[in-house]
């Protein structure tokens, strides 16, 4: 795996995996792809919302038109990217300090951990694995959350 030099920004793209939390001092965020890892000096929901904005939105306004939809209103997977078709999911609440951001777009597969209940196992297109420490049922239903919003903002038109 190779190691990045610090970036100030960073802008979530079809090659991102996942964003997690930092537990060093000197930069807040690291940013998986498929060959990398990335240290950011920016939170996660900054990330977001800076890729939000490159696409004309905001997380806010992202996060309140997908509550909307879904009929949700926490937790909410959030579309990042309508070309490139990213969308992202939290794995708690986005509050919360140990919360990691999955791009559900890349997730091939999950499973639970044989060795930790409270740990899930997501295996990426790429073959690259990540465990989260989040029940096995949460990153169900989050990905269940991702598939809705996909769908709603990707069906075909009426009619076609």
């Amino acid at each position: 795996m190779m190691k990045e030099k610090l970036y100030k920004n960073y802008l979530i793209h079809s090659k991102t995996l996942a964003i997690l939390p930092s537990k060093q001092l000197g930069f807040d965020s690291i940013v998986l792809e498929a060959d990398r890892e990335i240290p950011v000096r920016r939170t996660a929901i900054q990330i977001i919302d800076d890729t939000c904005i490159d696409g004309l939105s905001t997380y806010q306004g992202r996060r309140r038109a997908v509550a909307k939809i879904l009929k949700a209103f926490q937790k909410l997977p959030i579309i990042l990217n309508e070309k490139e078709r990213i969308i992202t999911f939290p794995t708690v609440s986005p509050e919360n300090m140990e919360c990691v951001w999955i791009c559900f777009n890349n997730v091939s597969s999950y499973t639970p951990s044989p060795s930790d209940e409270d740990t899930t196992s997501i295996t990426f297109y790429n073959g690259k694995l990540l465990n989260v420490p989040v029940k096995y049922h949460v990153i169900h239903r989050q990905m269940g959350r991702g598939a809705k919003l996909y769908y709603y903002c990707f069906r075909p038109p009426f009619g076609a």
